[in-house]
């Protein structure tokens, strides 16, 4: 539920601030906005990709089970939580897109701040049950951004 607020408020906001805070409007409005759009499309074929690989075990909800698979093929070779990472790039565009530099902040930080609460409990949980497999997963890969985090 908060990540769902979280992004949507983001992204509600962040179409608001160029109304809010025009001096900081981008130049070249229209090529941000057709980057913005570019961006949009990536997150969402990862956060598809993302979910096709998982399968069965995919649920917006944070559950495991104890013969559950870690994922490690397709985009869970870079990261742990692809899904997350398209989520992201979706709410980064539609800041792109809005042509403002705090509306890219809020729709990068706002839903940053939730996912990294959720991935906390999801990881606990992922540990929890699926033990070492899933310890020796976490040593390979990053959360969300390759090399980064």
């Amino acid at each position: 539920m908060i990540v769902s607020l979280s992004l949507g408020g983001s992204i509600w906001v962040g179409l608001l601030m160029p109304k809010w805070a025009p001096a900081l409007d981008v130049p070249a409005p229209d090529v941000v906005a057709i980057a913005g759009t570019i961006v949009i499309w990536i997150g969402l074929t990862l956060r598809i990709w993302s979910v096709i690989m998982l399968g069965g075990s995919f649920s917006t909800f944070i559950e495991v089970a104890d013969d559950q698979a870690v994922v490690t093929r397709g985009p869970y070779r870079w990261v742990r939580h692809p899904s997350y990472t398209g989520l992201l790039l979706m709410t980064l565009a539609f800041g792109i897109a809005a042509g403002n530099w705090l509306s890219l902040v809020v729709c990068v930080v706002v839903p940053v701040l939730a996912l990294r609460r959720r991935i906390t409990v999801e990881e606990s949980e992922l540990t929890r049950v699926l033990g070492e497999r899933y310890r020796s997963y976490q040593k390979t890969t990053d959360r969300l951004v390759p090399g980064l985090w």
